[in-house]
């Protein structure tokens, strides 16, 4: 039986995310076919901070599709010194290339501190 690999890359490193749209950098998904996306929120401001993301796929890192959306975070509960697990999602018929997408920012006065990433499998 062949052996599987997995591999973690980061789509999004801490980043504090705010009024501005948001577009991460292409990972490469080369060799792998299938992959899952975590999202951890370590900090928030404002009130009832919330925010929506797409997943992207591309095979040139020019022409993007959406691949999957991320359920919204919504004012999650950081414990004291951790941090917010949001639920995964699952991707398959992935493109040679993935990004994180989020064409509208967030609420004035309002802010999450986010880090996205994806385990890949082969």
């Amino acid at each position: 039986m062949p052996v599987r690999t997995t591999q973690t890359k980061v789509l999004l490193a801490s980043t504090v995310v705010t009024l501005t749209a948001l577009t991460s950098v292409g990972v490469s998904t080369r060799g792998f076919t299938e992959g899952v996306v975590s999202l951890s929120v370590s900090a928030k401001a404002g009130t009832t901070p919330a925010i929506d993301f797409d997943i992207e796929t591309s095979d040139n890192q020019t022409d993007w599709h959406t691949l999957a959306q991320v359920p919204q975070v919504n004012d999650p509960t950081i414990p004291s010194g951790g941090s917010y697990r949001h639920p995964v999602v699952q991707l398959t018929n992935m493109g040679a290339f993935i990004r994180i997408h989020n064409p509208d920012g967030m609420a004035s006065g309002t802010s999450l501190t986010i880090q996205v990433d994806v385990d890949l499998k082969n």
